[in-house]
Order: structure tokens, then C-alpha cells, then sequence
């Protein structure tokens, strides 16, 4: 791995280990609020949209496209790293159109309520999530961009690295929330 390679892998690192901190933190400031709340949820709740286990899948899905395209990229099939790219933003656009569907879902199922913290705790927790999909769908683009435009002298594979650790860490955070969300509320 070459020093470029090297720091921006120290670089990602750093950064989702922060961001690791911050999803740490609002996962235990909720579940501390659930624990010692008395009423979590509004009279009638029915739980946690279904949908949540469809879009879970999706975001899967983005993590295996995006590891195709970091295979694609260390064999120097350009085309199919784009393919795989192109893939894992549709899953990234997808996940959040199903999370706009979940959120009115949960909503409708009486989540929901100015008496409660359990449809604050939600929509805080998805939605933070989801702010990190927009940034993740972003940086697609600038990645994708930057292989059509090659420039002399840059290694496509640290681009396509660097965001497969980023979607890697977007679907383990999911995974964790999915689970309070689903098992926790």
C-alpha cells in the first residue's frame, strides 16, 4: 500500500471512529431515557415498522456492491468498478426512499406522540443515519466522477477503499440500530 493509500485509510479510520462515538452516544442517551421512563411508547403502539426489515436488506446490499467495486478496482476493470458504483447508489437512494416510507409508516402506527420519547428517539436515530447515507451517496458521485476523469498518477482503488469503509461502517451502524430499534423499543 503506498503512503497515500496508507493516510487515507488512517484518515477514514479516524473519522468513523467518531462517527462511531457519535452513533455510541445516542444509542445509550436513548436506551439510559428508555429505561428510566415509566411510559416508552403511546397507548396503541404496534411496533416498529415492518418495512425496516426490507430496507435493511438494501443497505446489505449496497455493502456488497460497493465490495464488488473495491474487488473490480484492485483487478483494473474500470468499467465494472462504475457498474458496481452505479449499484451501490441505487441502494443508497433506495434505502432511503424505504426509510421515508418506514417513517411514515411508524408515524401512522401511532409511534408518534408529544407525550413520549419513543417517535423523538426514532426519527432521531434514523434520520441521523440517513444524513450519513446523503453523505455517502455524495461521495459515490465524486468517486464516480473522478473514474471517468482519471488524472495521471492516481490509483483508482484508493477512491473505491476509502467508500467501501465508509458504507461498510453505514451498514454496521444500521445493524446496530436496526436492533435497538426493532428488539429495544
Amino acid at each position: 500500500m503506498n503512503d497515500r493509500a496508507s493516510l487515507g485509510r488512517l484518515g477514514m479510520t479516524l473519522f468513523l471512529v467518531s462517527l462511531g462515538m457519535l452513533f455510541a452516544s445516542g444509542l445509550l442517551a436513548i436506551m439510559i431515557v428508555r429505561w428510566q421512563t415509566d411510559t416508552w411508547a403511546p397507548a396503541g403502539w404496534s411496533g416498529p415498522p415492518a418495512g425496516l426489515w426490507v430496507s435493511t436488506l438494501v443497505i446489505l446490499a449496497a455493502s456488497v456492491t460497493v465490495q464488488r467495486a473495491l474487488g473490480a478496482a484492485r483487478r483494473g476493470e474500470r468499467l465494472a468498478v462504475e457498474r458496481a458504483l452505479v449499484l451501490t447508489l441505487l441502494a443508497g437512494i433506495g434505502f432511503l426512499l424505504l426509510q421515508a416510507l418506514n417513517w411514515l409508516a411508524f408515524h401512522r402506527a401511532g409511534g408518534f406522540s408529544a407525550t413520549t420519547l419513543l417517535g423523538f428517539s426514532f426519527y432521531v436515530l434514523t434520520g441521523l443515519h440517513g444524513l450519513h447515507v446523503v453523505g455517502g451517496l455524495v461521495s459515490l458521485g465524486v468517486v464516480l466522477r473522478g473514474l471517468r476523469r482519471p488524472r495521471p498518477g492516481r490509483d483508482p482503488v484508493v477512491p473505491v477503499m476509502l467508500s467501501a469503509m465508509y458504507w461498510h461502517f453505514l451498514d454496521a451502524a444500521w445493524l446496530v440500530m436496526f436492533a435497538v430499534i426493532v428488539f429495544g423499543f
